[in-house]
C-alpha cells in the first residue's frame, strides 16, 4: 500500500494557533505608526525651519522679522513640493501666522523683551500635530 504525505490536522492547527498569536502581538504595534511618523515628520520640519531662521536672522543683520521669514519659506528646501505636509498630501507645511491644521508650521513675527526689558523683533515658531489640541510654540528666535 502506498503510504500518503500530507499534514495533519493537528499540525495546521498548532500553525495557525503560531499565526494567530504572531498577528495579536504585531498589529497592535503597527497601527500607531503612521500616526506617530506624521507627528515626527511634523516636528522635524518645525526644528528644521527654526534652525535655518535663526541661522537667516544672523547672516542677514539688520533685516526685520518679516523679511527673515520671507527669506527662509522661498529656500528649495522649505517649498512644496520638496517640503511637504504629512497631514495633507500636495499641500507645503509653512504657513504664515501660528499653526492651525494639523502638520502645518506656522512662522509667526512678533515682538517680545528681552532680558534688559528691551522690545525685540522675534519669529515665533508654532506646529499642530493630531494629538495636540492647541498649536506646540517651539522657539522663538531673535531678530536683530
Amino acid at each position: 500500500m502506498k503510504k500518503l504525505a500530507g499534514f495533519t490536522l493537528v499540525e495546521l492547527l498548532v500553525t495557525l494557533a503560531i499565526i494567530g498569536i504572531v498577528a495579536g502581538i504585531v498589529i497592535p504595534m503597527l497601527t500607531g505608526q503612521r500616526d506617530s511618523a506624521r507627528r515626527k515628520s511634523t516636528e522635524a520640519i518645525a526644528h528644521s525651519v527654526a534652525a535655518e531662521l535663526d541661522s537667516a536672522a544672523k547672516m542677514r543683520s539688520g533685516s526685520t522679522a518679516p523679511s527673515v521669514i520671507a527669506y527662509v519659506r522661498a529656500l528649495p528646501n522649505f517649498t512644496y513640493p520638496a517640503c511637504k505636509n504629512a497631514y495633507a498630501s500636495g499641500v507645503s507645511p509653512i504657513v504664515l501666522g501660528t499653526a492651525a491644521n494639523d502638520g502645518e508650521v506656522g512662522l509667526l513675527a512678533t515682538t517680545q523683551n528681552d532680558t534688559s526689558g528691551q522690545t525685540v523683533a522675534v519669529v515665533t515658531v508654532s506646529y499642530k500635530v493630531s494629538n495636540s489640541p492647541v498649536p506646540l510654540t517651539l522657539t522663538s528666535v531673535p531678530v536683530e
